[in-house]
């Protein structure tokens, strides 16, 4: 039995999911994760003993969006960012149906980091950031990349319009990015 969106991550799929992406492991965690999406950062040991971590990202029902093509797009956007050396987690797995994770979703490497509500220098941090999103407007976009990206004006309106806009959304506020 695969799990459903709304169930807890079950044990089964989670040993599916290994099972494709790294034969012989073994399962030793399945951690919920805060986020828009039903998230769980799963720890497994490896055939040859390694421990690591993956994130598992299915897609809930928000509007009307084709939750396998949101699937499709952001793991080609993971992999197109990595391939331009832009720091980016690194797509293992791409399930458009649902048919392995319950719903429409991704399965990606884990990147440790931590939350920063005010950086030490926030001027340092913002020319970091700077310098990263100056990398990822220098990629180059074929038609098919451009293609698959979404339109951002038409996003904006449609989260204007609809008055949808999620709570996690509305909770950030640029304040507590600089600290003040």
């Amino acid at each position: 039995m695969v799990c459903q969106p709304h169930d807890a991550m079950s044990d089964e799929t989670v040993h599916i999911v290994l099972d494709i992406i790294a034969p012989g492991s073994s399962l030793l965690r399945i951690d919920p994760l805060r986020g828009a999406n039903i998230t769980h950062l799963v720890t497994a040991r490896s055939a040859n003993n390694t421990v690591f971590r993956i994130v598992i990202h299915r897609y809930a029902v928000f509007g009307t969006y084709d939750r396998g093509a949101k699937a499709r797009r952001e793991y080609t956007t993971l992999d197109l960012l990595r391939r331009h050396a832009i720091p980016a987690p690194k797509p293992l797995y791409l399930d458009t149906t649902g048919t392995v994770l319950g719903t429409p979703g991704i399965i990606t490497q884990y990147v440790s980091g931590v939350h920063i509500d005010a950086p030490v220098d926030a001027v340092q941090w913002a020319r970091e950031r700077a310098r990263i999103l100056a990398h990822i407007h220098s990629v180059p976009c074929d038609e098919p990349t451009r293609s698959l990206l979404l339109d951002a004006n038409s996003e904006v309106i449609w989260f204007l319009a609809s008055g949808a806009v999620p709570t996690y959304m509305t909770a950030i506020r640029m304040a507590t990015w600089f600290g003040t």
